[in-house]
C-alpha cells in the first residue's frame, strides 16, 4: 500500500526531533515527509461544542 493510501487508518503527527508521521498501527513503519511537500488533509470525529442553529 502507498504512503499516500495509508491515511486511512491514522498517524499522529510528530514536529521534533524530526518531521514524523507516525502510523497508530505499530505494524507500519514510520513515514518521514519532505516539509516542502507535505499537505495535510483531516476530519474531525467529534464535536467539541454543540453546534449553533442555522435559521
Amino acid at each position: 500500500m502507498s504512503p499516500a493510501c495509508r491515511g486511512v487508518y491514522g498517524e499522529r503527527l510528530l514536529l521534533t526531533p524530526r518531521l514524523t508521521l507516525q502510523p497508530m498501527n505499530a505494524s507500519w513503519s514510520p513515514i518521514y515527509p519532505d516539509p516542502d511537500e507535505l499537505d495535510i488533509l483531516a476530519s474531525s470525529r467529534h464535536i467539541i461544542h454543540r453546534p449553533r442553529e442555522m435559521y
